[in-house]
């Protein structure tokens, strides 16, 4: 009965741990944009596009964004590399992140010192693009 019992408490102990590695590994609490620059990581295509297509996509906008950056101002402007440099609006709430370029509003994520973009629809039909930024420690 006693070895029943300790072993019960020992598996019950080991869950815990568990359940606290795994809310230890959960997203990080995301940085404010404001006052920031972000470059560009990554993209991908991730609808409407398969195989060679995509992989052809992909390199593409690869070759336009290599170089991009966001720079968020204090207030609620940014500009965009890529969008020769005019300035347009954005929003911060926690997490969630809004560009509005003209009158096109695109979701972001921000999570830890990393934004995640997505751009549904503008390379045709049922095509999305998911774009990475790092938070830069060189750009301001």
């Amino acid at each position: 009965m006693k070895k029943r019992f300790v072993t019960t408490l020992f598996a019950f102990i080991a869950c815990i741990a568990c359940l606290l590695g795994f809310v230890a590994c959960g997203d990080t609490d995301p940085v404010s944009v404001a006052g920031k620059t972000f470059v560009f990581e990554k993209l991908e295509v991730t609808e409407g596009l398969k195989g060679e297509e995509k992989s052809a996509t992909e390199a593409q906008l690869l070759k336009m964004y290599k170089d991009d950056y966001i720079v968020f101002g204090e207030d609620d402007q940014f500009t965009m590399l890529c969008l020769n440099g005019n300035q347009w609006t954005y929003a911060q709430d926690g997490s969630k992140l809004t560009l509005t370029i003209d009158n096109e509003t695109l979701e972001g994520k921000v999570s830890g010192n990393t934004i995640t973009i997505v751009i549904k629809g503008t390379l045709g039909d049922g095509v999305s693009v998911s774009m990475t930024y790092k938070l830069s420690a060189n750009k301001s």
